[in-house]
């Protein structure tokens, strides 16, 4: 570290230290301050619970054609009725854009009543 630059980091850290900042300054291999550094874990996701597209494949046909004002009732069958309404509004967002449909969720039946409205 040059000189100008140790001048500099002096300074920064008597005026952290004198407002009372809890901090942790890591440059090169010095580290300054108290502040504990953690370590970011390791996001991992959970294995699908359906193979790739297979909720699509389900659903699309029935929603291809709808127009404003149109309403699909989709029955949930064999699958997860939260991921697969979950499946819908993405593939919806992505068709006509957000907010382009409204879904229902009816569990005493296990179906999925989506209205189309933009």
């Amino acid at each position: 570290m040059l000189h100008v630059q140790r001048i500099a980091l002096e300074r920064a850290l008597t005026t952290l230290n004198a407002l009372g900042a809890t901090y942790r300054v890591i440059i090169g291999e010095e580290s300054f301050g108290t502040l504990e550094v953690v370590t970011p874990k390791d996001r991992r996701r959970s294995p699908p619970i359906h193979p790739r597209g297979t909720l699509t494949n389900y659903f699309q046909p029935l929603m291809e054609g709808l127009r404003v004002g149109d309403v699909a009732v989709i029955d949930a069958q064999k699958f997860d009725i939260q991921s697969l309404r979950s499946a819908i509004t993405a593939w919806s967002s992505k068709k006509w854009g957000n907010g382009s449909t409204v879904s229902t969720v009816t569990r005493e039946t296990n179906v999925i009543e989506v209205l189309r409205v933009a």
